[in-house]
């Protein structure tokens, strides 16, 4: 149990409590009131309780990890992003709900090359993640393929995972380049959870979206499923198909639409820039693989999955660096 400054009541006598229920607190809600965190006023009621609460304990507890690794997802995707930046951004403008990314585009013959994110134009940490994910949503979903296929089941939270395409009706904010196209009817691409319980704890399955790159947006990282298809207006362009992209599936099909494209002095231009682009982003996107792969760092993250709230947020801090000090030395 962890000791809290709020006082509630005891779910076994009633009495006056602050002692809060460490294995299925901050548990994400499924359905409305559901995830409520559990209070004691000593350890004996705690003890007494455990035979009642056991069976909700599990499965908030297994919500708890599903939450924290979505969010270990979205944090390996934005520091990858904060280093391998594909725009050359001058300023960040918000008007009307629409954030505008004024970019500088590149010279004639210029050669393709990222650039660290620069975290001086944008103070707004919720701005910030909109502007990285900005056109994201197919990469974020290749990015961390491998990823997730791995945390998942090391978190031990029993899950089926499969990916949809979408188109958003409603949405609270979106990101436009200036100057640069204006994209209309995107397909935006999330990852479909089904969280399965034992017997023992929960009788249904629970279905959850996880959408990487919503922040562009406003999109909650993670959200029941039906919640989320309703209130977005989505309609289902796609799936849900078994997710099995690789951190390179979106280059090979850009690369493939590249080797099929007319021939003219333009497009050849076009295709010598493009070309670099998506060389240089496989390489990154391998030195991502290669931390997911190779353990070291990537066992730092999974331990930070398990622990209170406070233990949970001291690990997140700190797992920032271990994948961008992977990914600045190799």
């Amino acid at each position: 149990m962890s000791s809290t400054n709020t006082t509630q009541t005891c779910a076994l006598c009633s009495k006056e409590a602050t002692l809060r229920c460490s294995g299925c607190g901050d548990s994400p809600e499924y359905r409305l009131g559901d995830a409520l965190d559990t209070f004691y006023c000593s350890r004996a009621c705690q003890r007494e309780h455990r035979p009642t609460h056991k069976s909700r304990c599990k499965a908030k507890g297994l919500r708890v990890k599903l939450g924290r690794a979505v969010i270990m997802l979205r944090l390996g995707m934005l520091t990858y992003r904060e280093i391998f930046y594909d725009l050359n951004l001058t300023k960040v403008e918000s008007r009307d709900d629409v954030l505008f990314l004024h970019h500088k585009e590149p010279k004639p013959g210029a050669s393709f090359k990222f650039r660290p994110f620069p975290n001086h134009l944008v103070t707004n940490w919720v701005i910030q993640h909109a502007v990285l994910c900005h056109n994201q949503s197919i990469a974020a979903i290749a990015l961390l393929g491998r990823l997730a296929r791995k945390l998942f089941p090391d978190a031990g939270v029993p899950c089926t995972l499969e990916t949809l395409d979408l188109h958003l009706g409603n949405f609270g904010v979106c990101t436009r380049t200036v100057p640069g196209p204006e994209h209309t009817n995107i397909i935006h691409t999330v990852i479909k959870v089904t969280l399965s319980f034992p017997p023992n704890i929960a009788t249904e399955p629970e279905a959850w979206v996880i959408d990487p790159a919503g922040c562009q947006y406003g999109t909650p990282i993670l959200a029941p499923y039906e919640e989320y298809i309703a209130a977005h207006k989505c309609r289902i362009l796609n799936g849900p198909s078994a997710y099995t992209a690789t951190e390179t599936t979106d280059v090979d099909d850009f690369q493939s639409l590249l080797e099929l494209s007319p021939h003219s002095e333009i497009l050849n231009e076009m295709q010598n820039w493009d070309s670099q682009r998506w060389l240089l982003e496989r390489r990154a996107r391998m030195k991502f693989a290669a931390w997911v792969d190779e353990g070291s760092g990537y066992h730092v993250w999974k331990r930070a999955l398990d622990g209170t709230s406070h233990e949970w947020l001291e690990k997140l801090r700190a797992s920032k660096s271990v994948i961008r000090r992977f990914l600045l030395t190799r």
